[in-house]
């Protein structure tokens, strides 16, 4: 065979993939990949803002890119891209990525603040963000090990309520302000970012 004719076999090849094709580990590989410019390599994310998705909830995972697909999740350029895919292909790249390790960043943070984002996440976060935020559930992603500017990031979003989720994540994290400053928030964030792989 000549190269032209193995180059033509492989463009076709190429070509000939199908909505119908997404269905297997393979093209789920390839979904997933397409996250990895922001979300890293099999959703590890090295990103100062961009979550690792490794891990995460099939449900919950779902959930975020249906509510970023039709808008009920505010975003910058999530509801773009997720509009992009079939709801079949995003149940696809959710079981790929729960299938992941879930990645724990290493990451700088202040000794004391985080020691008084300890104490905050007992009283207020730990009832749904178990084992000391590192589980991953339907109802919310780990949070111990998140890079720390996604975690203030965030905070904001629901304080502000750009972001839906359970409507005491607003009333929490305000009253977490109230009491604690916006030091509470950065201690949070602080105790979040001192988890270890």
């Amino acid at each position: 065979m000549t190269n032209k004719v193995i180059l033509a076999a492989a463009v076709i090849g190429a070509l000939s993939v199908s909505g119908s094709a997404w269905a297997g580990d393979a093209t789920a590989r390839m979904l997933a990949d397409t996250c990895a410019g922001c979300h890293g390599t099999d959703g590890g994310s090295q990103g100062p803002a961009s979550p690792s998705i490794a891990g995460l909830d099939a449900q919950y995972f779902l959930k975020s890119m249906l509510d970023y697909k039709t808008g009920a999740r505010q975003s910058t350029i999530m509801g773009r891209i997720a509009r992009g895919y079939t709801d079949a292909q995003l149940k696809a790249m959710a079981d790929y990525f729960a299938s992941k390790p879930y990645v724990v960043r290493v990451q700088k943070h202040d000794t004391d603040l985080a020691d008084l984002g300890m104490r905050i996440h007992e009283m207020h976060c730990a009832g749904c963000h178990e084992d000391a935020g590192k589980s991953n559930t339907a109802e919310g992603p780990a949070l111990a090990g998140q890079i720390k500017p996604y975690i203030a990031y965030s905070m904001e979003d629901f304080m502000k309520g750009h972001r839906e989720g359970p409507s005491k994540m607003n009333l929490t994290l305000k009253s977490i302000r109230r009491t604690f400053g916006a030091e509470g928030l950065d201690a949070l964030a602080d105790f979040y970012a001192s988890h270890r792989p």
